[in-house]
């Protein structure tokens, strides 16, 4: 196909090189202690800058850290600030640097600790880059993990405690996740402080037994092998334990937790002795929660779930009320919902329910007894967000019916960022509040959306298809500008269609410009989710159980 090219065709370097097409956000963003103001990371003058603002006005309060002053109290003029974390009582910031991508979500890199009260910094380690520095919650000290080994860092001495010393690479891992829960169970920093301070819960991994794999990383003229250990199907796992280190003591005692394959999560509760282990078999399909007090070593199961498919683990464990019970999301209806049960599991409630999947929890307003959750109640493709009584009832609608949202939300729940567009318009941020008020635009897109207007777009259109099993599927379709439906056209469709995916949400995603350049071009661009996909329910979602590729086959051939 041949087309003559015109100020609205679309080409590679708009996409990819210029940023014609590029959605402003507001990035970096992350609420203060205080609920009333919030931080950003933005591009300066003279580079980048932690900004603070008020949610009230919208109007920058002060300039927290720059890259000019970070130069100056580290004295490295090539120090930028690409990324913080501050500390619990956000004196202290951490600015990671000479990062290093090592999976999908895990990275290393040195730090800076940068005191904004006296405004002083420092290196926080020298030698092997280091991973998951993380303050204490009194911002004393300072938790990190260097070559396979957790060590804590007093602050005011800078001396620090190698609390483990078994770390070896393809051997032990302390602190940070193995090949195997990073890619399967998305999480890496594998230690976490008690609520006071004065323990450490962490994973221990033995890689002992899994067998190696050898992999040509193309970084040089001549690739390097690159070894690590990584199980295939039925092949040994690591051998995990948790651990709990205890400072005062300088003591550490292994959990003993009973039967279990997987621990995809664990997470101190509100009492900083209690710790929620999750534990799970090998196919996956019976989770149970322990809490054990980290002071005797006594532990009790408060949930269990069975399921005759897998059962999906999310970060949605929640406790309310100095202990007094616990939120979480489960599908042991057919669909994803809220629960809410007493701390020793008794008195379980269904919070949400209906044909229709809660995507994410959000969190919980302790003072008003309002959750909040992101939803696909409208269409399947939509994101909604919305709040719920602790109580339960009828779910408010905080963003509009259609497109994708996404919400950030202050501490203590006074405000949140809302985050929204669809597969045709880009994305608005706005400042609302807890009850969905519209409070100001912080970014509209506006240049963007003129720049559009020039282009001749066609629509992203969303349909359903049914098989010959009479199973409804969604669809998305682009057609050329010109479409007539008398020709033929070439099609193109993109597939993913893995477990619990999805392809076809009402979002401008970041390969849109590439299927309108496409579809001028003179093609037709379709995606559809198959069976095994997210959003539909248990059933839909876990048909593909232990038999991955049948029925996502079958459906893409229909």
């Amino acid at each position: 196909l041949t087309l003559s090219l015109s100020a609205q065709d679309i080409t590679l370097e708009d996409i990819w090189k210029k940023g014609t097409f590029r959605q402003r956000s507001v990035y970096g963003l992350s609420s203060m202690n205080d609920g009333i103001h919030y931080t950003t990371l933005d591009r300066g003058e003279k580079g980048n800058e932690i900004n603070k603002y008020s949610y009230d006005t919208g109007e920058k309060v002060v300039t927290i850290l720059s890259d000019e002053e970070l130069q100056q109290l580290t004295g490295n003029d090539d120090a930028t600030i690409k990324g913080y974390r501050f500390s619990t009582q956000e004196r202290f910031a951490l600015i990671p640097f000479d990062q290093e991508s090592i999976y999908r979500h895990s990275t290393k890199e040195h730090y800076y600790i940068v005191d904004l009260k006296e405004r002083k910094a420092r290196q926080l380690a020298t030698g092997e880059q280091q991973r998951h520095a993380t303050f204490s919650p009194d911002g004393k000290s300072i938790a990190y993990v260097q070559e396979n080994n957790i060590y804590i860092q007093d602050y005011a001495t800078g001396s620090a405690t190698q609390i483990t010393k078994d770390g070896e690479h393809n051997k032990i891992i302390n602190g940070f996740a193995d090949w195997v829960y990073e890619e399967e169970f998305a999480f890496d920093q594998a230690f976490f402080w008690s609520p006071d301070g004065k323990k450490i819960a962490y994973y221990r991994f033995d890689e002992s037994e899994v067998k190696e794999f050898h992999m040509p990383v193309f970084n040089t003229l001549y690739p390097e092998d690159y070894t690590f250990k990584y199980p295939k199907a039925g092949e040994d796992n690591s051998k995990v334990t948790i651990q709990v280190y205890d400072l005062s003591a300088a003591s550490t005692n292994v959990l003993d937790i009973g039967d279990y394959e997987y621990i995809p999560r664990i997470k101190w509760t509100q009492d900083a002795n209690l710790l929620a282990v999750m534990k799970m078999r090998r196919l996956q399909n019976i989770l149970e929660i322990d809490l054990v007090n980290t002071s005797d070593f006594s532990r009790k199961t408060i949930y269990k779930e069975a399921s005759d498919t897998y059962i999906e683990i999310s970060d949605d464990l929640t406790f309310y009320g100095k202990n007094a019970g616990f939120i979480w999301r489960s599908e042991k209806d057919g669909f994803f919902h809220l629960y809410r049960y007493d701390i020793d599991g008794s008195n379980g409630k269904q919070i949400t329910n209906g044909d229709w999947e809660v995507k994410q929890f959000i969190g919980y307003d302790p003072k008003t007894e309002n959750l909040y959750f992101s939803a696909s109640r409208t269409e399947v493709y939509n994101t909604e967000i919305y709040s719920v009584s602790l109580k339960g009832g009828e779910p408010q609608l905080l963003s509009p019916k259609s497109g994708t949202s996404r919400a950030s939300f202050s501490a203590g729940y006074q405000y949140f960022i809302l985050y929204h567009g669809d597969a045709n318009t880009p994305q608005t941020v706005t400042l609302k509040n807890a009850s969905g008020k519209d409070i100001r635009t912080l970014e509209d897109n506006a240049e963007l959306k003129e720049t559009l207007k020039g282009y001749n777009l066609p629509k992203q259109e969303f349909f359903d298809m049914t098989t010959s099993e009479g199973v409804k599927l969604n669809g998305w379709m682009i057609k050329p500008s010109d479409f007539d439906k008398k020709k033929k056209y070439p099609i193109l469709m993109y597939v993913y269609g893995g477990p619990g995916s999805q392809t076809v949400s009402n979002g401008m995603g970041g390969n849109s410009f590439w299927y309108h350049m496409m579809a001028q071009k003179g093609y037709i661009i379709v995606s559809i989710d198959n069976r095994g996909t997210g959003a539909r329910g248990k059933d839909f979602r876990t048909l593909t159980y232990r038999q991955l590729g049948k029925y996502e086959t079958m459906d893409q051939i229909e």
